[in-house]
Formats: structure tokens, C-alpha cells, sequence
């Protein structure tokens, strides 16, 4: 079965910017090889989950250039009022491509070590889950 990781990646990360950073926050590195997204996209199972990235204007170009290119993506405008905001702005096209099927929203802020094993059977039967 098919299911879908939802990143919204729609903010500009305007405290980042303030703060002297020149990456995108999503993109700044939490070890040698691997960014706060890898880390993220890494906890699900590869085959099984199709991965969506909501972008803004601003970075679409290089949120695009840094994931593989079977990830689906959605555009939507700058703002600054955080990921739930995205989703908001995403919904039409999110409730196209996923219809019925199963998936998980996942902030860059959070990141976590997990067997997807474990939450597979934790989650199994339930119709709404928050972590």
C-alpha cells in the first residue's frame, strides 16, 4: 500500500535568514552527510511511501534541485506562518493527490529515531494519529 510523506517546506525561515544563515533551514546539515530532510525522509520505508514537498516561491528552484525525482511537489506562495499555513495553502492539491490513502505531515523542526516497523503496528486500525 501506497502512502504518502507530506514535508511542508512553505515558510521562508525569516528567523534563520535574520540569524546570518545562507542555507535554507530544512537543508542545514545534522551530521557529515545527511540534512534535517534526509533524516526525516530516512525514517520511512523507501518503496512503500511517496514523498510530497509543499515549497515556496522563494526556494522552490533549489527545494526542487535537492530531492530524488520521483517526489511530487506543490507551489505555493511566500509567507511567514509556519507549516500547518502551508498545508492550508496546499489542501486542494494535497486532497487531489491523496485521496483516501494514508499519510504522515512531518515538520522540519521535529526529527526523531524510530523503526517504522513500530509505528506501522502502533498506528494499524486507527483512523487519526498525533505524535
Amino acid at each position: 500500500m501506497t502512502q504518502y510523506l507530506i514535508l511542508p517546506l512553505g515558510g521562508v525561515g525569516q528567523r534563520f535568514i535574520d540569524a546570518g544563515y545562507k542555507i535554507y533551514k530544512p537543508f542545514l546539515k545534522v551530521s557529515k552527510n545527511n540534512t534535517i530532510v534526509d533524516k526525516i525522509v530516512s525514517n520511512f520505508p523507501r518503496k512503500k511511501t511517496k514523498v510530497i514537498v509543499i515549497g515556496n516561491e522563494k526556494n522552490f528552484r533549489f527545494i526542487k534541485s535537492s530531492f530524488k525525482k520521483d517526489t511530487l511537489f506543490i507551489k505555493i506562495k511566500n509567507h511567514k506562518y509556519g507549516p500547518l499555513y502551508s498545508i492550508f495553502l496546499a489542501s486542494k492539491d494535497l486532497k487531489r493527490i491523496i485521496r483516501e490513502k494514508r499519510f504522515f505531515i512531518v515538520y522540519s523542526d521535529i526529527n526523531w529515531n524510530w523503526k517504522f516497523q513500530h509505528i506501522d503496528r502502533f498506528i494499524k486500525n486507527k483512523q487519526t494519529v498525533v505524535f
